[in-house]
């Protein structure tokens, strides 16, 4: 699944940048982020930030 969770990253990146951590994912939260990238590719919601996965989001100034 980590294949598919970084191919579906990189194109998520393109059309809205980095807006959200993936390192230190357990397969739980790459299976949550793939259903949340497809839906903002598919125009269902807005971009993945860090506390749809329970994080603290990342402050606007992260160097990533």
């Amino acid at each position: 699944m980590s294949q598919e969770f970084y191919s579906l990253f990189q194109q998520y990146k393109l059309e809205f940048g980095c807006t959200f951590t993936s390192f230190d994912m357990n397969v739980e939260q790459m299976a949550r982020g793939i259903k949340l990238m497809q839906e903002a590719l598919d125009g269902k919601r807005g971009p993945v930030r860090d506390r749809d996965f329970g994080f603290d989001d990342l402050p606007p100034d992260a160097k990533i």
